[in-house]
């Protein structure tokens, strides 16, 4: 995936992150590993969406997702926060010339191209977590969403732990 994105395209196929997958899964499997603890491993989606493909190869690519781990069961914990209040802690936390770079790095994808202010981007971070918990929905895995609004990072972390309790055995 690093060799294709460094590439020049900015981007990888999805074919290519697929195949990268399936990989993954299937040597972790051969190598006796039970659980794979992964950041943003599966599904994807923002990286799909800012590379500039629509809804219904999205979903192609989650349904080639979830074959291609086959037949490990996936729980996703999903962090979800209102958008114009993320982006305002992340504006605090890294200052005002991240806004900058943040809204450049959208509007330099093919797929995040509108995105020309916060506004806008606390715009595109809606739809697009809308269409992930949409695809995430479609597939056979758990998603534990978390709602972090107004709550501490131990608050979230204990919501998370209740939320894997069951998939992953108390």
């Amino acid at each position: 995936m690093a060799d294709e994105f460094a590439g020049g395209a900015g981007s990888v196929r999805p074919e290519t992150l697929v195949e990268a997958v399936r990989t993954y899964v299937s040597q972790a499997r051969a190598e006796g590993v039970d659980v794979l603890v992964t950041d943003a491993l599966i599904p994807f989606v923002p990286s799909l969406v800012a590379w500039g493909h629509e809804g219904a190869a999205i979903a192609a690519v989650v349904r080639d997702l979830v074959t291609a781990v086959e037949p490990a069961p996936v729980t996703v914990v999903y962090l979800r926060d209102d958008p114009d209040v993320a982006l305002r802690r992340a504006l605090e936390r890294e200052g005002p010339e991240w806004a900058d770079w943040y809204v450049g790095r959208l509007a330099g994808s093919p797929g995040t191209r509108s995105v020309t202010s916060l506004a806008a981007a606390a715009e595109h971070l809606r739809r697009e977590a809308e269409l992930t918990l949409r695809l995430l929905a479609a597939t056979p895995w758990t998603v534990v969403a978390v709602d972090v609004a107004g709550r501490s990072a131990a608050e979230v972390e204990e919501r998370a732990r209740r939320g894997l309790a069951g998939p992953l055995g108390a």
